[in-house]
């Protein structure tokens, strides 16, 4: 009896870490896409490919590099720390009301 409810104890608590699992991944997915679009779209529209060269080899002589190097990633960067900061706070609020 004894050996069941562990077996099936366990089955539970894998189901869940498998769950917990694509839940973060899906998450982690999500931010990815996000930060790929507030990168790339605004008012000086412009590929992906050519927002992603700004990212990672930025050319002094492009103008769109510049408009992402000091206004897009900065933004994007301040946007996912305040999402951090309100997950955790509306976490502690949310732990503290119950």
């Amino acid at each position: 009896m004894k050996g069941t409810m562990m077996l099936t104890q366990t089955k539970k608590t894998y189901k869940g870490s498998l769950k917990f699992t694509l839940f973060m991944l899906a998450g982690v997915l999500l931010l990815i896409l996000a930060t790929a679009a507030s990168i790339s779209f605004g008012a000086a529209d412009m590929s992906l490919s050519l927002a992603w060269g700004a990212v990672f080899h930025f050319d002094p002589d492009v103008t769109e590099h510049h408009i992402i190097q000091t206004f897009r990633l900065p933004r994007t960067i301040a946007d996912i720390l305040v999402g951090c900061s309100l997950a955790d706070y509306a976490g502690d609020y949310a732990q503290s009301a119950s």
